[in-house]
């Protein structure tokens, strides 16, 4: 589904659950989130969210949030002269929109956020005053999380994203007094575990 469309239909989910605000089922959080990533993941992200979200009865819910993330998501895997050298990272700010589907009882729930990432740019960049740089994290994400009440208000949940991300193969060849580099991006999902914490009003 092209960009335009997945942002539109999360505004538009997002506007008609504002809207039941005055019914009784429908209740909204602010969720702090943090991780860590794992394989190829990012080195750390930090997100809080607002989530507002609908009673279905029986124990689902459904919902949509939004939420403003600062990462490290990979930049470039780097080898040199045949050998890997590791791997080099950018912070970077993006716009999570996602839709939320779950289900609950007393005190254990699960949840499924999926939407998309809007790539807003390197931190570092604006903080020069440049150009945005490419972002990495840009694109369709999804995050299972299973959840525990702490109480009325207070919830603690532990999940795993998997971020579709932009990547870098930088390959450097050193020969004599010369260099060559080649530079070549791919796409790929990158995985995170991630621990949140959420207020309900």
């Amino acid at each position: 589904m092209p960009m335009k469309k997945t942002v539109s239909i999360i505004f538009l989910c997002l506007a008609a659950l504002w809207s039941m605000s005055a019914q009784s089922k429908f209740s909204y959080s602010l969720e702090l989130k943090a991780g860590a990533g794992l394989g190829h993941g990012p080195i750390a992200l930090f997100t809080p969210e607002f989530v507002a979200q609908y009673d279905l009865g029986g124990g689902f819910i459904a919902g949509a949030g939004a939420g403003a993330r600062l990462a490290m998501p990979c930049l470039s895997y780097n080898v040199t002269n045949g050998k890997y050298t590791g791997r080099s990272f950018v912070e970077e700010i993006d716009i999570p929109l996602f839709l939320r589907v779950g289900y609950g009882l007393e005190k254990f729930y699960v949840n499924l956020d999926s939407g998309f990432a809007i790539g807003i740019g390197s931190v570092a960049l604006f903080a020069k005053g440049g150009g945005p740089m490419e972002a990495r994290y840009d694109g369709l994400f999804f995050e299972p999380h299973v959840g525990w009440r702490i109480n009325e208000r207070r919830t603690l949940a532990l999940g795993f994203l998997f971020q579709q991300s932009t990547v870098a193969d930088r390959n450097v060849t050193y020969n004599d007094s010369s260099m060559k580099e080649e530079y070549r991006t791919r796409n790929m999902i990158t995985p995170a575990i991630t621990l949140r914490y959420g207020i309900m009003f």
